[in-house]
């Protein structure tokens, strides 16, 4: 019982840094977007008719689909935001070695 008690709260704790990271991530891309140092252009929506919820909603969702699957093409990142995006999947792409790991480890008694 205490190897499923471990797993579990080590899913969690993966899951959990999962949501800080992606979420500290939009964060950053916001603060470029705001800074004019980089952005994060929507292919589906106007950039300058966006609402605060709709701008934060926005770099959060680039924030999560980068880490989770590198992104799917309707938001590019330009400027800084690119060198940014690009340590974030770095970041993104340890997150399946972590949850195998995790999974595949047994516990020694």
């Amino acid at each position: 019982m205490s190897i499923l008690n471990n797993k579990w709260t080590a899913l969690f704790f993966l899951s959990m840094l999962f949501i800080n990271v992606s979420v500290s991530f939009a964060v950053i891309y916001m603060v470029l977007e705001v800074t004019e140092m980089g952005h994060v252009i929507d292919h589906y929506e106007q950039h300058q008719d966006i609402s605060m919820t709709t701008f934060i909603w926005k770099s959060i969702y680039f924030s999560v689909i980068t880490m989770a699957a590198v992104g799917y093409g309707d938001i590019t990142p330009v400027g800084y935001s690119q060198l940014v995006a690009t340590i974030q999947s770095v970041i993104g792409y340890l997150f399946p070695i972590m949850l195998v790991f995790v999974l595949s480890s047994s516990e020694k008694a």
